[in-house]
């Protein structure tokens, strides 16, 4: 993996020193499981300016029948709603219901920072739209490892987004 910081320059690292058997793994397509997941980013719009964000530089976002038409298309299993934060995309809860409704043999998961599930209310919506769980990204549990990743306190949302989580019984992954 070859990596630019624009703080601290290029760097690469080694995920795995067996070359031959990546190859053998990425070219064998017999016996081979569906894919596990489609992630799809959403929304490239974002409700935090994290220091480090892997999505620096904005794109067009899919239109709606753009994005229905990925979930068709593909044999996963998981259709994975991120963005940027793909609460702050108006038709969400819409492109849940519609993972339900056109393909109920696949699963709609949202990859959230969390901060819109802090609303009782919002975390309801996805609910009973059918989402089948969360990946929620928790940066930590004290003011300032909140203030060091995200640039402010974000203590209590997080906490009151995972304790709505928890009484709606949303499965939840941090």
């Amino acid at each position: 993996i070859v990596k630019r910081c624009g703080e601290h320059g290029a760097f690469s690292e080694v995920e795995d020193s067996d070359a031959g058997l990546y190859l053998k793994c990425a070219s064998t397509k017999k016996n081979r499981p569906l894919p596990y997941g489609l992630v799809i980013p959403v929304s490239y719009s974002c409700d935090l300016s994290c220091r480090w964000c892997y999505l620096p530089e904005r794109g067009t976002e899919f239109t709606v029948d753009r994005i229905k038409s990925l979930i068709a298309a593909s044999p996963a299993r998981h259709i994975v709603f991120s963005g940027g934060e793909p609460c702050l995309r108006p038709e969400l809860p819409d492109l849940i219901k519609h993972v339900k409704s056109a393909h109920p043999e696949k699963r709609a998961v949202l990859l959230t920072n969390g901060l819109k599930l802090a609303s009782r209310s919002y975390a309801a919506l996805l609910k009973s739209s059918g989402l089948d769980y969360c990946i929620y990204s928790l940066n930590g549990f004290r003011p300032s490892t909140h203030i060091a990743f995200n640039g402010r306190d974000l203590s209590a949302e997080k906490m009151r987004a995972l304790a709505n989580l928890e009484k709606l019984k949303m499965p939840t992954i941090l």
